[in-house]
């Protein structure tokens, strides 16, 4: 993952996506509509950090499932998403309770983690308000991102995408546009659990080093952070995927 990660650094810092180039200013572009308006860079921080503390008073409240479940509702309405039913809430909060004392790792058996993978786009953002700093969202944006860069980074091996990362179990989630068509054969993220799941794990973990090593750099850190100092964290990455995961930007036919 080390080199792949260092690729991501380098081609988002010098490649025009979108008409704009570098980490910085691919965050600047970050947008969200909710009810309450247009969440730029800055609020969409305010509303991880409040979020996560949400997340954490709830599950610290006894007898708490109906309340969890409007939780995951606010979640759910944040996101533009459909609901959550009881049923599923439930397996979701048992999933954060484990995200949040156990980190599994990339090779992890996936096939046995205590983690729902059902409806990934709904449930990460749910895992990922619980502890931003280490879980991410995986929807059809951040889902569409990756996927082209292991394209790209694919393109410079000189190699076939299907060949890189073959013990991850990577699908797409599904897109309500036609703007997120594959590049390259990728199963959707509808058809397996358990791949849902996996990428979901595979790319926290891809973002975490991501944001680590850009600290390491000389690349401009973002104003804003969880941390009081300035520094590059999970919620940067993901933001800047979900930018450039808006549509395609690399030259090559839908398949």
């Amino acid at each position: 993952m080390d080199d792949f990660v260092d690729f991501i650094i380098d081609y988002i810092e010098k490649t025009e996506i979108h008409g704009r180039k570098g980490w910085i200013d691919q965050l600047s572009e970050y947008r969200w509509k909710t009810k309450s308006g247009i969440e730029r860079f800055s609020e969409g921080m305010q509303t991880s950090k409040n979020l996560k503390l949400k997340t954490l008073d709830v599950l610290k409240t006894p007898d708490n499932e109906e309340i969890w479940c409007r939780h995951c509702k606010e979640i759910t309405t944040w996101g533009g998403m459909q609901e959550v039913s009881p049923g599923l809430a439930a397996q979701y909060q048992k999933s954060v309770n484990y995200l949040l004392s156990k980190d599994p790792g990339i090779k992890s058996d996936f096939k046995i983690l205590p983690i729902c993978g059902k409806r990934i786009a709904t449930a990460s953002k749910i895992y990922y308000y619980s502890d931003p700093l280490r879980w991410t969202i995986y929807d059809s944006r951040v889902g569409y991102a990756l996927h082209q860069l292991i394209f790209e980074y694919a393109k410079k091996l000189q190699v076939l995408p299907s060949s890189l990362f073959p013990d991850i179990p990577l699908c797409l989630p599904d897109s309500q546009t036609d703007r997120r068509n594959p590049v390259f054969p990728v199963p959707k993220c509808t058809y397996s659990e358990i791949k849902s799941m996996g990428s979901f794990i595979w790319t926290s973990h891809l973002h975490r080093s991501i944001a680590t090593k850009l600290n390491s750099t000389l690349i401009q850190k973002p104003a804003q952070s969880f941390s009081a100092v300035k520094q590059w964290e999970l919620p940067h990455v993901e933001m800047i995927f979900f930018v450039i995961g808006d549509r395609k930007w690399i030259d090559t036919p839908d398949i």
